[in-house]
């Protein structure tokens, strides 16, 4: 029996949801941080394809590489 819920009740993950979930984890007194990064086409467009998608993740990570190091 579980006493907290680590999924939303939509079919999507939830970015407030998995943040507010992490938060229980971690000490007050140490700063963290939730990066969620929706990589996936819900639909088809024009040069999009429906699917997985990490362009995003590229981003973090050079931004992430760059100021803390």
């Amino acid at each position: 029996i579980a006493d907290m819920v680590n999924s939303s009740s939509s079919g999507m993950a939830g970015a407030i949801t998995a943040a507010l979930f992490l938060e229980s984890f971690v000490d007050k007194n140490i700063p963290w941080v939730h990066i969620d990064t929706f990589a996936y086409n819900e639909s088809k467009k024009a040069g999009k394809p429906e699917g997985g998608e990490a362009l995003a993740l590229k981003a973090v990570f050079d931004f992430i590489s760059n100021n803390h190091k």
